[in-house]
């Protein structure tokens, strides 16, 4: 059993670095078909990734020195079906007329290799039923290759570091993987017994999407300011190449605001990219059209007072220690404005309305565009 243990330690020890990477794309994937990231389908398809890695690992590990690999001369291949049944015949204590011997056959190596390969794809046919609703076809066909996948990693010596293969590629364990498939496949709506369906995770996921959260409006955030920083470097292109001075105002920050954030917002209807992107766009508080006008107030209190405003405070502050007192006035101003625009924030996150100061003075909001495909989400309560 040590061999087994072994490979679920490494697992669970590269799984926050796997998780990490993997974190990023899985969190705008779901923001931009939900707009919300629940807790239990985030438990669940971690718990499916963390899995995967356990059945990775299982397969390679523990690894033998490679100059030991070198000297093997056993066979590589098994490509004679059902040879597991005559193993167990030969070398188990098991005796198929003999219900007795069962249990204890289960320490022989012929009868729990048989019965490791069967559970190591179990989840995996769970997984596929209940997360991503695959027909008993497709699960049988996916198990299939996911074996395959295992059993050409063993034969190709871990894709050529090693010189040989150093586990056997036997068909047996082909197909007593993809039956392990399956039979998770068959158990889903036992262990569905106990875990909500996949229609209520994304009825869910839509009704939570409708409010646009911090984080959904921070990743729109950083999308724009990429988007801009791809942009900038093209215009000065344009500039030189067609030595056009008209271009170097686009250097300005103020006009860069006005043009991306304002302008853009207008003609793509309360969008830019970024918010494009994460499905979410400005709109006015009391539903009416907006103006150009809430476009510049929500803008400017953002981009030129409250974002620069940790910025003015140093600066004040230095005024006040190198040259005059009276820079001081200014100071407090600006802390109390601060104090003021983070106490505004943190009562949006108690009393969850997300209704930020920049939006209360332009009298704008933020709302999702996502679209829920089947209407009936709309109206279940859960």
């Amino acid at each position: 059993m040590q061999s087994y243990i072994i490979p679920i330690q490494t697992a669970f020890m590269v799984f926050p670095m796997i998780a990490f990477l993997f974190t990023l794309p899985y969190m705008i994937h779901q923001y931009r078909k939900y707009g919300s990231i629940p807790a239990l389908r985030t438990i669940i398809v971690y718990s499916m990734v963390l899995y995967l890695i356990n059945a990775y690992f299982l397969i390679i590990l523990p690894l033998p020195p490679i100059d030991e690999v070198a000297t093997y001369t056993s066979p590589t291949m098994q490509l004679v079906p059902f040879q597991f049944i005559t193993d167990m015949i030969k070398d188990s204590t098991l005796v198929f007329s003999d219900i007795h011997t069962y249990l204890p056959s289960l320490g022989d190596a012929a009868v729990y290799q048989v019965f490791y390969n069967v559970v190591l794809l179990l989840p995996f046919g769970f997984y596929l039923r209940y997360y991503f609703k695959c027909a008993w076809w497709k699960t049988i066909l996916c198990s299939f290759l996911l074996s395959l996948f295992f059993e050409i990693t063993q034969l190709s010596g871990l894709y050529g570091i090693y010189p040989r293969s150093y586990r056997l590629f036997d068909v047996d364990d082909l197909m007593i993987n993809t039956l392990g498939g399956y039979l998770g496949y068959l158990l889903t709506p036992l262990i569905c017994l106990f875990l909500p369906s996949k229609e209520k995770l994304d009825a869910i996921s839509y009704k939570k999407g409708k409010a646009v959260s911090y984080t959904r409006r921070l990743f729109a955030f950083v999308m724009d300011w990429f988007c801009i920083l791809l942009l900038t470097p093209l215009l000065s292109l344009i500039k030189h190449a067609f030595s056009l001075d008209l271009f170097a105002f686009y250097s300005s920050y103020p006009i860069i605001i006005l043009i991306y954030f304002v302008v853009c917002s207008y003609f793509m209807n309360g969008q830019t990219l970024g918010k494009s992107f994460f499905k979410i766009k400005v709109v006015a508080a009391d539903d009416a059209p907006i103006t150009w006008a809430q476009y510049l107030v929500r803008y400017g209190f953002l981009y030129f007072l409250l974002l620069p405003l940790p910025i003015f405070l140093m600066l004040l502050f230095h005024l006040v220690v190198k040259y005059s007192p009276y820079y001081g006035i200014l100071l407090l101003l600006a802390i109390m404005l601060f104090f003021y625009v983070m106490f505004q924030f943190v009562l949006s996150l108690i009393t969850g309305k997300r209704c930020l100061f920049h939006e209360k003075v332009s009298k704008t909001k933020t709302i999702s565009t996502i679209v829920v495909p089947n209407k009936t989400y709309e109206n279940k309560k859960f």
